[in-house]
């Protein structure tokens, strides 16, 4: 019976309550994995969104000092996240712990989805992986995944020692830094969105604060033909058919404070 290693919690909770920022609390939970012996880990956001036709968001990566960079890259450009198994079961509503190489030969897995398993082990020498969900909800999915360079044996040791201690401080982890929204969302948010000028985040300000139509831009001394230009390229931006919908993107990411802005 694998254990829960309750000191290891305790000290890891108490330590990520003194800190305040999310890169101050991923360091944190990057050296308690390290110290449970793996050799990196990697934690994941993928916004969902509700608008028709559904968006897919890719997801945002925070990695420790010893994730391949080159693996996320390769990742990323060749939208591998769509043939990536730990997002279809995450997205199926099935929050277990996934280890990588016993979901390769369990005979549930699609071509590609083995594919992007064998790149990893492969040509980055991910030999071996866990991911454990932490959240699949009306905001999006997360999870962490955690790595091992070593061979099978040792995997096998440090995981039958560890699983239920890894899958209490990832789901801690990724609770705590949501508490903190415009700090999550500058992280694993904003890189998924196009960029805005001034302007137009005064529009997209007035929008989700339940103005009229007629009163967005008012206090800035916009027209409304001007303020419809506004709304028509950032429907266009945001990839969405029409005002409300851009409106119901923007509250149910929460996204507007701190949005980061372009020169007009």
């Amino acid at each position: 019976m694998q254990e829960v290693r309750h000191q290891i919690i305790g000290d890891f909770v108490s330590q990520l309550y003194l800190l305040n920022l999310l890169d101050e609390r991923f360091d944190l939970y990057q050296m308690v994995v390290s110290e449970m012996g793996f050799d990196a880990v990697c934690f994941s956001f993928e916004p969902h969104s509700f608008i028709k036709p559904k968006i897919q968001y890719a997801p945002i990566f925070k990695i420790s000092t010893k994730f391949p960079p080159d693996f996320i890259k390769i990742y990323s450009e060749e939208k591998w996240f769509k043939h990536d198994f730990t997002i279809r079961e995450i997205s199926e509503g099935n929050l277990q712990a996934k280890d990588w190489k016993q979901k390769e030969h369990s005979g549930e897995l699609k071509d590609k989805e083995i594919a992007l398993i064998q790149l990893a082990r492969k040509q980055f020498k991910i030999n071996n992986a866990i991911t454990i969900p932490t959240m699949n909800n009306t905001i999006g999915m997360a999870g962490s995944s955690i790595l091992s360079f070593g061979n099978d044996d040792n995997f096998t040791s440090l995981k039958q020692k560890n699983l239920n201690t890894l899958i209490v401080c990832s789901r801690v982890f990724s609770d705590i830094i949501l508490q903190q929204p415009s700090d999550f969302s500058r992280t694993f948010v904003f890189p998924n969105l196009p960029q805005i000028t001034p302007k137009e985040r005064i529009v997209l300000r007035d929008l989700v604060s339940q103005k009229s139509l007629q009163q967005l831009g008012v206090a800035e001394g916009m027209s409304e033909s001007t303020v419809s230009n506004h709304l028509s390229r950032l429907c266009k931006k945001f990839k969405v058919r029409k005002t409300s919908d851009l409106k119901y993107l923007l509250i149910s990411l929460n996204i507007l404070g701190g949005y980061p802005r372009t020169k007009d």
